[in-house]
């Protein structure tokens, strides 16, 4: 444990008091002979009584000069006990310096690999052309028009322009998905003309949707709250598309993030986390707005949601999202709402 300044300081006022106090026994220990002895030494007719004196003299300085000796030894104890205890802060505060040097040195290099990985991004978009049935869903929509201009063209996407490209398609369905779950027949009205016009509108959108009916129905249960809609199998749709870079690209973060959160900085919680929230922050600017998007819905899907959500909650890291949009609102409801938070003075809410 380390010793405080004002631990310090008191010890330091000890010393000086036990010293002071050691001097003023021994100075009147030596005046108190001088004046017992000076008759004597003054009348030297009677010297054969001497030895009698002597005895009763040292009877009364014994006691003094022991007390005196008791105090420079207390002194002694109290300058070796002080000179110990600096020795063992100097040594903790090196481990301390020592342990922050070694962390931060995994960190950085992960930091810097995690770099490596976003730059060796690549993707065919024209691969997508494969699959028929996304092929002829997109084409039909104007909604789709920027990404199907992207699968047309004959350029292969590399590092962040991989997560523009799949986060717009992943939006895109999913928000379909909720198109298509919120029909406008909740509209209650009691004009026929009305009903008539919204079951057509319902029947267009069924239509206009109808192949997002291809994605099965689940419900996602997170901190006793659910939602029902057909995330996990869009999700997996687009995710594995892009497999062979996202699974490496997530191992890596998730291993970053937990190695911060396992870390023991300082033995105050507070201070303890206000640490480990400076780290997952530098983290987390090192990612872009498409990257902590991805993030977001990559937790509340089966490979997240166990043990990578939690961790992100804990440290704010979906404070940029903006749950005004649909789809990011819908899905809000499955985080706690620390992982929105914007915090100033960092405390372990």
């Amino acid at each position: 444990m380390k010793t405080s300044e004002k631990e310090k300081f008191t010890l330091v006022e000890q010393l000086k008091f036990s010293r002071n106090l050691s001097f003023y026994f021994i100075g009147i220990s030596i005046i108190g002979f001088v004046i017992l002895m000076a008759p004597f030494i003054l009348d030297l007719s009677n010297i054969s009584k001497y030895g009698n004196v002597g005895d009763a003299v040292g009877g009364l300085l014994n006691p003094v000069v022991g007390i005196g000796v008791g105090f420079l030894t207390f002194m002694a104890f109290i300058v070796q006990y002080q000179a110990n205890q600096q020795v063992r802060d100097q040594f903790e505060q090196q481990s301390e310096i020592d342990y922050r040097q070694n962390f931060e040195s995994t960190f950085f290099n992960l930091l810097s690999l995690h770099h490596q990985i976003v730059q060796n991004f690549d993707f065919d978009p024209q691969s997508l052309k494969l699959d028929t049935n996304l092929i002829n869903y997109i084409s039909k929509y104007d909604r789709f028009d920027n990404i199907t201009a992207v699968i047309n063209s004959s350029q292969t996407l590399g590092s962040r322009d991989v997560f523009k490209f799949s986060l717009e398609l992943l939006h895109q369905l999913l928000q379909d998905d909720i198109n298509l779950l919120v029909p406008l027949h909740k509209n209650k009205t009691q004009d026929r003309v009305l009903i008539n016009l919204i079951k057509h509108q319902n029947r267009q959108i069924n239509l206009e949707f109808n192949a997002i009916n291809n994605f099965i129905k689940d419900t996602i249960i997170s901190d006793s709250k659910s939602v029902t809609t057909r995330f996990q199998s869009i999700y997996d749709f687009v995710y594995f598309k892009f497999n062979s870079d996202y699974g490496h690209y997530y191992r890596n973060l998730y291993r970053m993030v937990k190695m911060v959160d396992e870390r023991k900085f300082s033995k105050d919680a507070t201070i303890d986390f206000e640490i480990k929230y400076s780290y997952t922050s530098i983290l987390r600017a090192q990612l872009s707005d498409n990257e902590i998007a991805w993030l977001y819905f990559n937790c509340i899907s089966d490979k997240g949601i166990e043990k990578f959500k939690p961790l992100l909650e804990k440290y704010s890291f979906f404070k940029i999202i903006n749950r005004n949009a649909i789809v990011y609102k819908l899905y809000s409801r499955l985080y706690n709402q620390q992982a929105f938070r914007k915090i100033n003075n960092s405390s372990p809410a």
